[in-house]
């Protein structure tokens, strides 16, 4: 029976096309689950013109200016109504009067912080509406973990990790092996042996379904038969190709512990070699001077013994991304 996988994949991440943008690898992976979707699956809705989002705001604050601006103009007519001034509160006219005005200000900023609010809510949903358009174009140029079965998920995973252990290695980081190589075809590796899990996954269960059933038909056995070896070969095939990425992935990882050692037995050689002046008159004291010699000569022969076991770390390194990556085009 195949299993879809459900759960996190063994820790398999979203592939995408290296092809695309970075922009639109980056907005892809910053996406949220609901707007991904598998390539069997419709493509993701865009959302409405981002001037709706204008509606809200500029609604309420015109309702709040409006009743405002009615009070200010019920408090001004007031004032202009009434003749001759009031007699019975001196300074009620210039009370209405303030009042009015601060209504009036209010308004203005109401009506101003209501624009201001619909700008902002404009803004925001027309940068969002271009990550949504980019998601969006890219459908069916991404494989999603639960487009896999479990073991289909479980082999990307394996894929990536050594992807990753590569990439992330210091001797790739110093240019110490092929760090341009890895760059350009690691990232199309995962995506050749994502797009080929997904064909995998699909035939599978296309063939699950097909040979349901208690049919003891020889032919129909033989048949089935066929199709389970066909399957197991493709599966096969793609596990060897993770297993060549693999032994990249760890010979990388012993060249990184050489290149460790190395830095830390070249840097004693240094602080040797600085101080080589001292060593040799300490051991001319007590050896004579030809003893002295071949203790700096040691000195140096231990500097070559190292640098040497450093450059077999790395040549195993390149040897190994010889058979996990294809040559370039072109190449000899």
């Amino acid at each position: 029976m195949l299993r879809k996988h459900t759960g996190d994949a063994s820790a398999a991440r979203m592939a995408v096309d290296p092809e695309l943008p970075a922009e639109v690898r980056s907005a892809l992976r910053n996406a949220s689950k609901d707007l991904l979707h598998a390539a069997d699956q419709p493509a993701p809705q865009l959302p409405a013109s981002p001037w709706w989002e204008a509606v809200a705001p500029v609604s309420l604050g015109g309702i709040c200016a409006g009743v405002l601006w009615l009070l200010h103009r019920l408090v001004a007519s007031r004032i202009d109504n009434e003749h001759p001034p009031s007699e019975v509160v001196p300074d009620l006219d210039k009370a209405y009067t303030v009042v009015s005005n601060g209504l009036l200000g209010f308004a203005v900023v109401v009506g101003g912080v209501g624009l201001v609010a619909a700008m902002w809510r404009v803004l925001s949903a027309t940068a969002m509406d271009a990550g949504m358009r980019e998601v969006h174009q890219a459908h069916g140029r991404y494989i999603l973990p639960e487009e896999l079965d479990v073991r289909a998920a479980r082999l990307l995973a394996r894929a990536q990790r050594a992807i990753t252990a590569v990439l992330r290695s210091r001797v790739q980081a110093e240019d110490l092996i092929d760090h341009s190589r890895n760059r350009l075809q690691l990232p199309a590796q995962e995506w050749e042996i994502a797009q080929e899990l997904r064909d995998y996954t699909q035939r599978a269960k296309r063939f699950h379904q097909q040979a349901d059933g208690d049919s003891e038909n020889p032919s129909l056995l033989e048949l089935r038969q066929a199709g389970r070896s066909a399957l197991d070969q493709s599966l096969a095939g793609i596990t060897r190709r993770i297993e060549a990425l693999e032994g990249y992935a760890a010979e990388v990882a012993a060249a990184d512990r050489r290149y460790a050692e190395w830095r830390a037995e070249w840097r004693q050689v240094r602080e040797l070699s600085d101080s080589g002046g001292e060593l040799l008159e300490l051991v001319a004291r007590t050896a004579r001077d030809d003893l002295a010699v071949a203790e700096l000569e040691n000195l140096t022969g231990t500097a070559a013994t190292v640098t040497e076991a450093l450059t077999q770390a790395l040549d195993a390194a390149k040897d190994a991304a010889g058979k996990a990556l294809p040559s370039p085009p072109g190449a000899a």
